[in-house]
């Protein structure tokens, strides 16, 4: 993404590099291995090209990041309001129907061959729920403006593959 955005914007490593106080090799190296950088270079490196640092963490942590590409976390959607809570709504609902099977698995603490189904189903539904909870975190960090109460919006805490990201 560093890279194609770089092109895309017809600007030398040398000019990102000064614009984000780094040698240019350290941007030639981010560049060429996003997966080895250090996510504060990256931020660096991000507010040069002029992208805003959620973006930049979020793409580094869901992309680049070996710790946030080997966890299956939410993935970020762009949703009203609405969407999110809708979503949350289908998603609660269709776990709590599952919660009666995940105790019956659970009794003997292991996952049987005839229990693995409806075990894969319950994780399945498991991360709906977070996704839907990304979702709608994101519209309040988005959105804080629209927001009367602005504890809501300091409560809602995004979370980015795994790691959480304070209202930056």
């Amino acid at each position: 993404m560093l890279k194609e955005l770089l092109q895309a914007e017809h600007l030398t490593q040398e000019t990102v590099a000064e614009e984000a106080a780094m040698h240019r090799s350290t941007v030639s190296r981010i560049l060429e291995n996003p997966s080895a950088a250090n996510p504060q270079m990256v931020l660096r490196l991000a507010e040069a090209l002029g992208l805003k640092k959620y973006q930049a963490l979020k793409w580094f942590c869901t992309s680049a990041c070996p710790v946030g590409t080997a966890c299956h976390y939410s993935k970020y959607h762009e949703v009203s309001l609405a969407q999110s809570a809708c979503r949350l709504y289908a998603a609660v609902t269709a776990l709590n129907t599952r919660l009666a099977n995940v105790l019956s698995i659970a009794v003997d603490d292991r996952v049987g061959l005839e229990e693995e189904k409806d075990f894969a189903e319950t994780l399945e539904d498991i991360r709906e729920v977070k996704q839907a909870i990304s979702d709608m975190e994101l519209w309040v960090y988005r959105n804080k403006q629209l927001l009367s109460n602005k504890k809501i919006a300091s409560a809602a805490t995004l979370t980015i593959s795994g790691s959480l990201c304070h209202n930056q």
